[in-house]
């Protein structure tokens, strides 16, 4: 794990040091995240997210192409009904739990635009990605509490579309599958988000 951490690191470095090449034109994003769990992740916490934000900063590397990283913060909260739970194999207590997971989603990520850039109001894409989410699981029982964290490597498929508002600013919509495998003892974190924002350009 110390390893992926690593090169991700890395990877985010040296694509930092390539945008300095790219062309002039480059685009900044803020967005409410809104997301569905899906895969194992329903197993812990099933109900659909509103709380969630995301940034991102790109630049085209050709007319119809842009790389660029994301990060994103979205929070999952379920209150599960009474039941009974064994804590630990030592201990068997019941009542409610209150579950959380926080998922940091951080994206090295590529755009195909299927319009054309800057001359058209709106532009759609489709996207692609892959880095890392920083999973935090955490469950509540009354005055105890258990927590497990883990890195997890990720693939970010993802459609979406600018719309130009001026020359400068646009609204942005995309859906994201955000893919997480295993790891850490944490399983997979996986989540489909609803992104909606701003985009700035130059």
């Amino acid at each position: 794990m110390k390893a992926l951490k690593k090169t991700i690191y890395l990877s985010v470095f040296f694509c930092i040091l390539s945008f300095a090449s790219f062309g002039q034109h480059s685009y900044s994003t803020v967005t409410y995240n809104m997301a569905l769990p899906t895969s194992s992740l329903t197993d812990f916490v099933d109900e659909y997210s509103f709380r969630g934000i995301g940034l991102e900063y790109g630049r085209f590397v050709k007319e119809k192409l842009s790389a660029g990283i994301s990060l994103g913060w979205n929070v999952f909260y379920q209150a599960a009904p009474s039941a009974t739970y064994d804590l630990e194999n030592t201990l068997t207590v019941t009542g409610k739990t209150y579950r959380y997971i926080n998922a940091y989603p951080l994206i090295l990520k590529a755009h195909y635009y299927l319009g054309e850039p800057h001359k058209t109001p709106l532009l759609p894409y489709i996207g692609a990605g892959i880095g890392t989410t920083f999973a935090r699981q955490r469950l509540d029982f009354g005055v105890y509490s258990y927590e497990n964290n883990a890195w997890q490597f990720g693939v970010y498929p993802e459609i979406g579309t600018f719309y130009s508002i001026n020359s400068n600013a646009n609204i942005t919509a995309n859906i994201r599958y955000n893919i997480g495998f295993e790891a850490g003892g944490l399983p997979s974190v996986s989540f489909i988000g609803f992104n909606l924002g701003l985009a700035f350009s130059k």
